[in-house]
């Protein structure tokens, strides 16, 4: 049951796309009689919105976490978590909560260089988590503290591709080779 609904959501963008230009191309035949200017003016619209989608721009992790994060928020801690199986999110290797300032600024300085693509199907061994400990000021003298996990590796963040050549695991590396 789960192949089914899998290839479902593979393939419903494709067969929306096609559903939108069938339906274009008969909303224009009412106004179009021609058969190659019909044709013409589809395929432009098809291959203006090909070149829109693959043009538009990625995100970062900057605009990614800015739904999590605003002026008046303190990140508190971070805690870091490496896998020893890839991918084995129950088989926890080594964490650690990183509580330093300048720290937690590298970490988010590195992860700040990373261009993202969103990616549907992300069946990749992820070797590191990372928690985000926010406190926001949510009114006079109130707080509000919560929590944002992503999932990461070379190539992978959460359910983006990373698509920079940055070294965003560099600090992260290097704190785990300062304790093993």
């Amino acid at each position: 049951m789960n192949l089914f609904f899998d290839l479902t959501w593979t393939v419903f963008p494709f067969i929306l796309a096609i559903a939108a230009v069938l339906g274009l191309t008969i909303l224009f035949s009412m106004f179009i009689k021609n058969r190659y200017v019909l044709g013409a003016a589809v395929g432009l619209i098809v291959l203006s919105g090909i070149i829109i989608v693959n043009q538009a721009p990625y995100p970062s992790f900057s605009a990614e976490f800015s739904n999590h994060i605003n002026q008046n928020s303190t990140i508190d801690k971070i805690e870091i978590s490496a896998y020893t199986t890839a991918g084995d999110h129950d088989d926890e290797g080594i964490s650690i909560t990183v509580f330093e300032e300048d720290t937690i600024e590298r970490i988010l300085s590195d992860l700040d260089q990373m261009t993202l693509k969103e990616t549907r199907h992300y069946e990749h061994p992820l070797e590191y988590s990372i928690t985000f400990f926010i406190t926001n000021e949510i009114g006079d003298r109130q707080y509000q503290t919560k929590t944002t996990t992503y999932y990461m590796n070379e190539t992978y963040f959460d359910q983006y591709e990373i698509t920079s050549d940055s070294n965003h695991l560099q600090t992260i590396e290097h704190l785990f080779n300062k304790i093993r």
